[in-house]
């Protein structure tokens, strides 16, 4: 009876230790099977890191293009601009033209306002026709010189 218990417990320890070590060898594949995941898995990562870094290369390339066709368009526009500073001595040289000729056409109501009154102390039976033209010759000379401030501007 001992002799077979003692059997009986090698059976079990042999199956044991054969068991253990079968255990041993598939949980090793089995971490070997995840590593070998695990690299696909990052290799698969890397490429997908690969591909976002050329698109947002090639999305800054097209920026750069865009504001390079941007800047040439704007720099074309501007360049067809006429030089206004050209037209801001025009209107200058205009101004004072006419600031000119509205001081003399004033200067020459004023001098029909004093031969009409001249005229009218030696004519008198048309004195009042001539003083009326004189106060016509004055009132005309003194809008046309309010006139003078927006022209000195």
């Amino acid at each position: 009876m001992l002799e077979t218990r003692e059997r009986s417990l090698g059976d079990r320890a042999q199956k044991l230790g054969v068991s253990v070590e079968d255990l041993q060898q598939r949980v090793l594949a089995s971490i070997e099977r995840s590593r070998a995941l695990l690299a696909r898995s990052a290799e698969r990562l890397d490429r997908q890191e690969a591909g976002l870094a050329r698109a947002a290369n090639d999305r800054d390339r097209q920026q750069a293009e865009i504001n390079r066709q941007s800047a040439e368009a704007e720099r074309r526009l501007v360049s067809g601009l006429p030089d206004p500073s050209k037209a801001v001595e025009r209107a200058r040289e205009v101004r004072t033209r006419a600031r000119n000729a509205v001081e003399a056409f004033a200067a020459a109501q004023d001098e029909i306002a004093r031969v009409n009154e001249q005229l009218a102390a030696r004519v008198p039976e048309r004195r009042d026709e001539y003083q009326q033209a004189a106060d016509q010759a004055r009132d005309t000379a003194r809008k046309e010189r309010h006139v003078l401030p927006v022209l000195t501007g």
